[in-house]
């Protein structure tokens, strides 16, 4: 795939990286004719290439000099633009299907492209992807790349274990839902865990005959009463709230459970190495049916942490680090309305369809924060409609409002820099992901804010003025 051709030199991109081709040998940037420098873009790619030979980042070839996509995430985050001259983000989202289970025969999966609610034919090289028919190129972000990447050597065979591993879909829901991709299939019907470690209750040294085996995906009471009916499997399987929950251990976990069934007393397997990778996905190495395997986990705080408490359990769902891009729409705005509640605010959840297009009021200390939630796939004028519904409110009640945007998918570099030039602040999934877990929410307590909803835009007027009311004067 071409993005650009400049006299003899073509920029292209190919399954591996990002290539600058020369006719001959590679020639850096100070050894360029003129001829080849006739845009802007022409010269920030010489000043970046440049500092990128002398990092070592772009490696010579034959005729070419390379940039691996896996340094793309690195050089974004330092500011360099080179991954997006001449191409753009992607507005494109995915919908993922899995036919099958995993390791079964004919296990495969299968992919659609959509540009807002319309589906469109595109081809992918590497990290970029172009619609058929369009001239324009654009640049995935790192986790729907890694998904496509890895659903791509499921179907090729390249992995080093078996097609469509309980571990490879493991990897691939995880990335799913971290590229909020649109899941079908098992994929959409259950969620994986291949615990970090098995810890005895009250962190004690040894397990002891009768005592209480924890992991820190599940809440204790919730693993307590699976393992009930656990008889010695390698992958455990027991329905959840709002889908099958399959937890997989490895060779070691196996034996410790084993020797814990039997009633004798022995210390805690060490908890392996975690690292990470595109964003906020760990993985492990681990021994399964005597294979050396590498494994996604989920990343927690150190165990000496004091914030793993409110960090690691998540009352939602029983299961910790859940997502939460799997809440119905008031189950969300309850859940927000809970954190704010937690915070001090008094809050108001407007009414089913309010005409505002608001979905909480936080108000504390004289002041209101609307919050608005949004769920993709997002048009142009998202930002447009999102000042034009706190004018409405205003109307309503005149008052100096603060406003927050919640996207339930990532946030694109572009709408994020839009939203700041006009003053809006503007949050993904995972910070919400973090906000509902950062408090104790329980169920009692969405309950009792859903409860309380407004029932019409009238009532959420009179529940403002009534709630600014109580203001002390002086404030």
């Amino acid at each position: 795939m071409i993005l650009r051709r400049t006299g003899e030199l073509a920029i292209e991109v190919d399954e591996h990286g990002w290539v600058a081709r020369f006719p001959g040998a590679p020639v850096p940037p100070a050894g360029w004719p003129g001829s080849w420098l006739k845009s802007s873009q022409d010269w920030q790619l010489a000043w970046q290439l440049n500092h990128l030979i002398e990092l070592g980042i772009a490696a010579p070839e034959s005729n070419t000099f390379r940039v691996p996509y896996s340094s793309f995430s690195s050089l974004l985050q330092q500011g360099f633009t080179l991954p997006l001259l001449w191409s753009a983000w992607s507005p494109l989202s995915l919908d993922v299907t899995m036919h099958g289970r995993p390791g079964e025969p004919g296990c495969c999966f299968s992919v659609r492209w959509f540009l807002g609610d319309l589906e469109v034919a595109a081809d992918r090289c590497g990290r970029y992807v172009q619609r058929n028919g369009h001239p324009d190129t654009w640049l995935l972000d790192e986790p729907t790349w890694h998904v496509l990447e890895r659903i791509s050597r499921t179907a090729t065979g390249e992995t080093r274990q078996a097609i469509c591993s309980w571990a490879e879909t493991a990897f691939i829901r995880d990335l799913c839902q971290e590229a909020c991709v649109t899941m079908h299939g098992f994929l959409a019907d259950h969620e994986i865990i291949f615990p970090v470690t098995l810890m005895p209750e009250e962190n004690a040294l040894a397990l002891a005959p009768g005592s209480t085996l924890q992991i820190q995906e599940l809440s204790p009471d919730v693993f307590r009463r699976v393992m009930r009916g656990w008889s010695g499997e390698s992958t455990f399987s027991f329905a959840g709230r709002e889908r099958w929950i399959d937890i997989c251990f490895d060779d070691l976990q196996l034996g410790t459970l084993n020797q814990w069934r039997a009633g004798g007393a022995f210390h805690s397997p060490e908890k392996s190495p975690v690292n990470s990778f595109a964003g906020r996905l760990g993985y492990r190495t681990a021994v399964l049916r005597g294979q050396q395997t590498i494994i996604p986990v989920r990343l927690f705080p150190p165990a000496d942490s004091d914030s793993r408490e409110t960090v690691a359990p998540n009352h939602l769902t029983g299961v910790n680090g859940s997502s939460v891009r799997y809440f119905t729409a008031p189950r969300i705005q309850a859940a927000i309305g809970c954190y704010f509640e937690a915070r001090g605010y008094e809050v108001i959840l407007t009414s089913e369809g309010c005409r505002t297009g608001i979905a909480v009021l936080a108000i504390r200390d004289g002041s209101v924060l609307a919050v608005r939630i949004e769920s993709p796939p997002f048009g142009d004028r998202l930002l447009q409609n999102a000042i034009r519904s706190v004018a409405a409110l205003r109307q309503l009640v005149m008052l100096p409002y603060e406003f927050l945007i919640i996207l339930l998918a990532t946030v694109p570099a572009d709408l994020k820099y839009r939203a700041e030039q006009q003053g809006i602040e503007i949050r993904d999934i995972h910070h919400l992901s973090d906000m509902i877990d950062s408090e104790q929410v329980t169920e009692h307590a969405i309950a009792a804010v859903a409860r309380n909803r407004s029932r019409s835009t009238g009532d959420t007027v009179y529940r403002l003025k009534t709630a600014l009311d109580k203001v002390p004067a002086n404030l």
